[in-house]
């Protein structure tokens, strides 16, 4: 995020405020973002780093 405002030279906040997400969120890869008017919904969302889907086997 931080280096897309950069290159579209307008502030991170304005960036966030802009599509919806608050300081944490990060958007999905090939998410499309607006960079001059409030966006009509929020991007989804990536998934956190450390996030992971533990399976359990069900054993007779």
């Amino acid at each position: 995020m931080h280096d897309i405002a950069q290159l579209q030279a307008i502030r991170l906040e304005s960036l966030q405020e802009l599509n919806w997400l608050k300081k944490n969120n990060v958007p999905a890869v090939g998410e499309k973002l607006s960079l001059k008017a409030k966006s009509t919904s929020m991007p989804k969302l990536a998934l956190k780093e450390k996030y992971s889907i533990n399976v359990v086997s069900k054993t007779k």
